[in-house]
Formats: C-alpha cells, sequence, structure tokens
C-alpha cells in the first residue's frame, strides 16, 4: 500500500532527481540539509550514516538516498527513492542517445561537442584529487607505512588499468585486502606489488562480454566516486567489445557529469547506444542493483558497527587508493587523441587540427583548474567548454 510517506519520498527525491546538479557530494549535502531539518534523521545519525556508505562499493549519492528512503518507508520507499532521483536523468540519457544520429550530424553541434570532451576530460583529471585525499585511515598508528601503501596502490591501480584494464575489480579488492594488514606488516605486504600485478595478468580470464554484466561489475565496484566505472566500461565498450570510440565513451561520460544525478547514469547512454532502450534499461538496472540490494538488506543493520570499524576503513583506504589510479590510467588513455593529434602536425602553421589541439589542452587544465581551486559545478563548466569551442571554431573557419 502506498501511504503518506511514501508519497512524500517520491515528492522528494523527483525534486532533487531534476535539479540535483554538482555531482554526489553536491547531492548528499542537499539530502543532509532537506531530511535533517524534516526530521527524518539526526545530523548526528546521518553523518554516521554516510561515514559508512561513502566506504562502501556503489554510487554514494544513491546509496544515501535509498538508505535515507529504506530508513523512512522500509523497502518500498528505498525502492521510490533510488527510482525517482535516477529517473529524470536515465529518460535524458535515453532521449540524447535515441536523438544522436540526428543532432551529431550538425556541424555547430560537432564544434561544441569538441569543448564538452575536452572539458570532461579535466574534470575526471580533477575529480582524483578529493578521491585521493578521501583514502585515508584514521586509526592508523604508523602514517608513514600508509603512506608507502597509499603510493603503492596507486601505482599497482594505475599499471593494472593501462595494462589491462578489465582486471581492475580483482587489483582493487587486491588493495583493499593488503590495507587491513597491521601497520607492521603492511610494508611487507605492499613490497610485492609489482609482482602481483604481474602475475594477476598472467593468471586472468576472459571476462563476459554481456552488457549487463559489465554494468553490473561497474556498479558493484564503485569504491570513492562514480568515476570509478571509467576504467572498467572505457576497456570493455572501447578497447575490448570496440562497441563504441574513445570520443563516443568521452561523450557518454560528459552527459553522464553534465545531468542531475549519479555520474553512473552514463550506463543508461552506453546501454541505449549498443541495444537501444531494452539495452538503456539493461544497463541501468545493472549498474544499480548491487548498491540497492546492500542499502535493502545487511547494510541498514549494521551501518553503525561499520562506520567505526577499522578493519573495513583499512580495506576502504586500499580500495580508494586503487581506484585513484585507475583514473588516472584512464585520463591518459581517453587523452590518447590529444598526443596523435599532436604528431600528425607537422608545422605550427595555422589549421584545423592545430586549433582543435589547442582546445584539446587548453580546456582540459582550465576545467581542472576551475574545479579544484574554485569549486565550479561541473554542468557549468561544460556547457561552457562547448560554447568557448564552438565561438574559437567559428572564428576561426570565418
Amino acid at each position: 500500500m502506498i501511504s503518506k510517506r511514501h508519497t512524500e519520498i517520491a515528492r522528494y527525491f523527483i525534486r532533487l532527481g531534476l535539479t540535483g546538479f554538482g555531482g554526489p557530494l553536491a547531492i548528499v549535502a542537499q539530502m543532509e540539509r532537506d531530511l535533517t531539518s524534516r526530521g527524518w534523521i539526526s545530523k548526528e545519525k546521518y553523518a554516521q550514516a554516510f561515514a559508512a556508505i561513502k566506504t562502501m562499493p556503489g554510487p554514494v549519492a544513491f546509496q544515501t538516498a535509498v538508505f535515507m528512503g529504506q530508513l523512512r518507508g522500509g523497502f518500498f520507499g528505498a525502492a521510490i527513492a533510488g527510482f525517482m532521483l535516477n529517473f529524470p536523468a536515465a529518460v535524458l540519457m535515453v532521449f540524447l542517445a535515441s536523438s544522436r544520429s540526428t543532432w551529431n550530424q550538425w556541424s555547430w553541434v560537432q564544434s561544441f561537442n569538441i569543448g564538452l570532451q575536452a572539458a570532461a576530460l579535466g574534470l575526471v583529471a580533477a575529480s582524483v584529487i578529493p578521491l585521493a585525499r578521501s583514502a585515508r585511515t584514521e586509526t592508523s598508528r604508523n602514517p608513514k607505512a600508509k603512506q608507502i601503501a597509499k603510493v603503492s596502490f596507486v601505482l599497482l591501480g594505475f599499471a593494472i588499468t593501462a595494462a589491462r584494464p578489465s582486471l581492475e575489480p580483482l587489483a582493487i579488492l587486491v588493495c583493499g585486502g593488503l590495507a587491513m594488514l597491521p601497520s607492521r606488516r603492511l610494508l611487507i605486504g605492499t613490497t610485492p606489488l609489482a609482482l602481483s600485478a604481474g602475475l594477476i595478468g598472467l593468471s586472468s580470464t576472459e571476462i563476459a562480454s554481456s552488457l549487463g554484466w559489465t554494468c553490473f561489475k561497474a556498479g558493484a565496484m564503485v569504491f570513492g566516486s562514480g568515476l570509478a566505472i571509467v576504467p572498467l566500461l572505457g576497456s570493455e565498450f572501447v578497447d575490448r567489445l570496440h562497441w563504441l570510440t574513445q570520443a563516443e565513451f568521452l561523450e557518454a561520460l560528459m552527459f553522464g557529469q553534465v545531468t542531475p544525478g549519479p555520474i553512473v547514469i552514463t550506463a543508461t547512454y552506453i546501454g541505449y547506444r549498443v541495444l537501444g532502450f531494452s539495452g538503456a534499461a539493461l544497463a541501468t538496472v545493472a549498474v544499480f542493483s548491487a548498491p540497492f540490494f546492500h542499502m535493502t538488506t545487511w547494510f541498514p543493520r549494521l551501518w553503525e558497527k561499520i562506520s567505526t570499524s577499522r578493519r573495513w576503513n583499512d580495506f576502504s583506504f586500499g580500495a580508494i587508493a586503487c581506484v585513484v589510479g585507475s583514473v588516472m590510467a584512464s585520463v591518459v588513455k581517453l587523452a590518447e587523441p590529444v598526443w596523435l593529434t599532436a604528431l600528425e602536425i607537422e608545422t605550427i602553421k595555422p589549421s584545423p587540427s592545430l586549433f582543435r589541439l589547442m582546445i584539446w589542452v587548453v580546456l582540459p587544465i582550465a576545467s581542472f583548474m576551475l574545479t579544484w581551486k574554485r569549486k565550479t559545478p561541473a554542468w557549468l563548466l561544460i556547457i561552457a567548454g562547448g560554447v568557448l569551442s564552438f565561438v574559437f571554431l567559428k572564428l576561426v573557419r570565418a
């Protein structure tokens, strides 16, 4: 039965889904302001719950919404909260993907798109900074050992993602497991990481190529940030299956950043590009199924213990550090067309290739700096990048 509380949950989260720009932390902060003032939960309990949720695999904004829905209206309330938060962005993603063959033929859109994608690349790079800062252990008695381990985990994540991107989830689990070692043994445990990376590569097996399985894995392994899906989805859909080009994948990621709601809604856009409406539905359900399961089953009963568990915080420390390396490797991979364009330019004389190279160099750096220093909203940076690219290329052609 739909109760008054369920209607209240639906109204709040559909509004948040329509206006939730600025990334997951902005959405989480908005929920804290709104829901504590409404009496759904105290500020102390909310902070406690969020401390536990952010160490969990899965998109943090989605999981927080589902947890609050569960707290307010049980399982049905959790389902309503998760659906309403994602529905506006999912519809927008399907519209953008279904109309791509039309709008992508317009010349002004192509110029606009260059700037959008370049700005999005800078945002991905900037996301590494807060992600790296979040990889810390409050209870560590040996900070030097932890710092060395953190660097080792980042390097392992970078190496695995650069060489064998499909093995990113396994690398994350390995780093999380090693981080749970006592501080006095941590240096010994992280010493053979290079050898471990080689052994992992040699023992790998072919990962299933289905859209649903790939998106499920991505949703289950999003540690620390929704951008953790970038290495896995990119390696599967671009490098191995060749369902998308690098530019098309970056386009999907850009739409995921500029639309409201969790960034993992990028999977919806990719799903539509691969299998149409059924692919969009499959990808959306798959990428959110594992986080939804966590928030509606065991997590509500154990969240207070998890938030204060040293062992779990140690695992999260190693996993997030590995994700930092993975995202860095993905940024390098996504920027590959820039380096190739630079190599093709034989002289510094004005040419379309040179001007496009300038856009791909200047806009990501500007986007990175404005995100890092000024905390400028992602959607504003992406749109501004598109406008600047369009105007610049228009003036050049004129």
